[in-house]
């Protein structure tokens, strides 16, 4: 498959569920804390703080890139 179109697809569907689910992004932010406890006492906490200071404008950051840019930025697409 075709990593780069299998990246903008995901950020797409990303973006429009952000959009339609007010608790998707909550839920989101909450898995990602629950991965933070698999660093081990000290790690967890700071990568949870981490996760609450910017997770919020991260999504926001999302939410105004287009999904080319984003899957670009993370090296999925070649940049153009």
């Amino acid at each position: 498959g075709d990593v780069c179109q299998d990246c903008i697809q995901m950020v797409t569907d990303l973006q429009n569920a952000v959009r339609t689910n007010s608790t998707f992004v909550e839920a989101l932010v909450n898995h990602a804390k629950e991965e933070c406890d698999r660093l081990g006492p000290g790690m967890a906490d700071m990568c949870k703080n981490y996760i609450s200071q910017y997770s919020e404008i991260a999504i926001q950051m999302m939410m105004h890139m287009q999904p080319k840019d984003i899957c670009g930025l993370v090296g999925f697409c070649e940049e153009v």
